[in-house]
């Protein structure tokens, strides 16, 4: 990775940070915090430093648990948690502070592409979207989205219906 963030909240380059293993697929910035998730597997945590708005060049936590591509992260400072989604269907919960395993979220049977996680602030509400292969009709591919409470509760889920155009 080759990042710094600027006062803005823009990511910039700035040097090279070592760490994963396999490429990196997200990152998510959230005030003096950077998380990647990657091909690896893993999310790392990086602090930003105050004094330069670079990013740290040794990680402060990897997190563990998805089986497969960590496709999206999201992170909140406030609410001092970590959320990942994997190309497994799995959402893993984290403290951000500390990097505790707190729960795992898994939104569809069967298991979809989680494309997009977030966190809703004030509530901290978890926000999880993703794609996953109709059951009855071959080839296509519905796209799902989730709202759950931070307790990893259901609160809504709403499927998106894909469009057939015939010419």
């Amino acid at each position: 990775a080759v990042v710094s963030t600027q006062s803005t909240g823009e990511v910039v380059p700035e040097g090279v940070l070592y760490q994963h293993k396999d490429v990196i697929t997200s990152l998510k910035v959230d005030g003096r915090y950077l998380a990647t998730g990657a091909k690896d597997t893993t999310v790392v945590l990086w602090k930003i430093s105050k004094k330069t708005g670079a990013v740290k060049p040794h990680p402060f936590s990897i997190l563990y648990g998805h089986n497969s591509e960590v496709t999206c992260v999201a992170l909140s400072q406030e609410l001092d948690i970590v959320v990942s989604g994997s190309r497994e269907g799995i959402v893993l919960i984290h403290t951000l502070k500390q990097g505790t395993y707190v729960r795992t979220l898994t939104p569809h049977s069967p298991p979809m592409v989680v494309t997009f996680v977030g966190i809703a602030g004030g509530t901290g509400n978890i926000i999880v979207a993703g794609n996953v292969a109709s059951t009855t009709t071959k080839g296509v591919v519905h796209s799902v989205l989730y709202l759950f409470t931070v307790n990893g509760k259901l609160i809504k889920r709403v499927k998106f219906i894909p469009l057939v155009l015939l010419l």
